[in-house]
């Protein structure tokens, strides 16, 4: 299968732009087969800044990420895998005070004050990889049950076994690096 790589503008040139990427086109059928995004240069994703009025702040710094398309056996061009990676910048910082609202003459009005800061940089990475892609009917929807436990294998290294009944596609150094002390 041969491909074509569109890659369209790779900045982003407008102020309502915020994201720039790659489309991959299939030549034989004209199908997008992989779109690869991300914030643009000095683009910001998400945010909220109540930092004067509440004392938060929320901003995503970085947003990328990729979707791969497969043909399946109906001839539709469903998606295989999906990558997302986010990094976000949290901000909260509030002052309490606790003061008595009743006086009496006799009593020394006692002030509980502290200053409450908190400050995140955090990154997320979410993979989406799809086995199998098969149509639902009526049918097959209304007869689905849900088990309320389903089975889990602990792994605790990588293990190329487990995938040798599936079309996949190749594991990145991090997978093949895997492996949980115990």
């Amino acid at each position: 299968m041969e491909s074509l790589n569109l890659t369209g503008q790779q900045k982003t040139k407008k102020k309502s732009e915020k994201f720039q990427g790659t489309i991959y086109v299939n030549t034989s059928d004209f199908a997008v087969i992989k779109i690869d995004y991300k914030l643009g240069e000095d683009r910001l994703g998400e945010r909220l800044n109540l930092k004067a009025l509440l004392g938060f702040k929320f901003v995503e710094t970085h947003v990328e990420g990729s979707v791969l398309y497969a043909k399946g056996e109906n001839n539709y061009y469903t998606p295989q895998y999906i990558k997302n990676e986010k990094r976000f910048y949290l901000y909260f910082s509030r002052p309490f005070k606790f003061i008595k609202n009743l006086m009496h003459d006799d009593d020394e009005k006692k002030v509980f004050k502290f200053k409450f800061k908190i400050e995140s940089d955090t990154s997320t990475k979410e993979e989406l990889f799809f086995i199998s892609n098969k149509a639902t009917t009526e049918a097959s929807f209304e007869a689905f049950k849900n088990i309320e436990k389903y089975k889990q294998d602990q792994i605790t290294a990588y293990n190329p076994e487990i995938w040798k009944d599936y079309n996949i596609i190749a594991p990145v150094e991090a997978i093949k690096n895997y492996h949980i002390n115990e």
